[in-house]
């Protein structure tokens, strides 16, 4: 694939937009699609894993978060830990939800707000939390380094929303507790990160591979923009 047709490639398949952030948008791609952009920036770009953990409500009224348009995520790679809330207009995670055991919603997804903070050495917090849900609401996830222009920490803003209460599956708005809280999946990510120049502007292009419960795998291509 020559440069000038890989550029009107990503030109194109970044208007089938999974979702919109601030300085980011997304898209799914395909087997063959994944493996050619691979190809064609063999050797540039840099690797790295990425092991995602994803927590929701368990018994008796499983995925409450995920039916309330709330995705909680707390990623590790090498010793940092990243944890992620998004708060998405439409519930329902297309591929996110493969992550989960049979059961979970599924549909389109929009994502809205995100809140993210990230740990510079969480390996240690990553390990209570995987035994222990509930220790994401002590002292030291109160803490963390912002990731993104929104400055409401995600702990907070989660904090708020299950004392405000989630809607149950008959209709009612119930307070939920921090200790129905599980880790109900995980995925793991190899992405490479790819600097390239399009129109005179420096951008970085992230190829990413996921690999989810049952065998599945997820492509998605993500370009950071200035």
């Amino acid at each position: 694939m020559t440069r000038r047709r890989t550029l009107i490639f990503l030109f194109l398949a970044c208007f089938q937009i999974s979702s919109w952030g601030e300085n980011e948008f997304k898209s799914y791609l395909s087997n063959d699609g994944f493996s050619r952009l691979q190809a064609h920036y063999q050797g540039q770009g840099k690797q790295k894993e990425q092991i995602n953990y994803y927590f929701d409500t368990a018994e008796p009224h499983p995925f409450l978060l995920l039916e309330n348009g709330i995705d909680l995520r707390l990623r590790q790679s090498g010793d940092k830990a990243v944890l992620t809330v998004k708060d998405c207009h439409q519930v329902n995670f297309g591929i996110l939800r493969l992550a989960f055991p049979p059961g979970a919603p599924s549909g389109p997804t929009r994502d809205l707000d995100e809140y993210e903070v990230e740990f510079p050495e969480g390996r240690e917090l990553l390990d209570q939390v995987l035994s222990d849900p509930s220790r994401l609401f002590d002292v030291p996830f109160q803490g963390g380094n912002f990731t993104t222009e929104n400055r409401i920490h995600p702990i907070a803003f989660l904090s708020q929303k299950l004392a405000a209460g989630l809607l149950l599956p008959d209709g009612r708005l119930s307070p939920v507790g921090i200790g129905s809280l599980r880790c109900l999946g995980k995925s793991r990510t190899l992405r490479t990160k790819i600097p390239i120049t399009l129109a005179g502007t420096k951008l970085i292009l992230e190829l990413d591979r996921t690999d989810y419960p049952r065998g599945y795998v997820g492509y998605e291509l993500e370009m950071e923009v200035p």
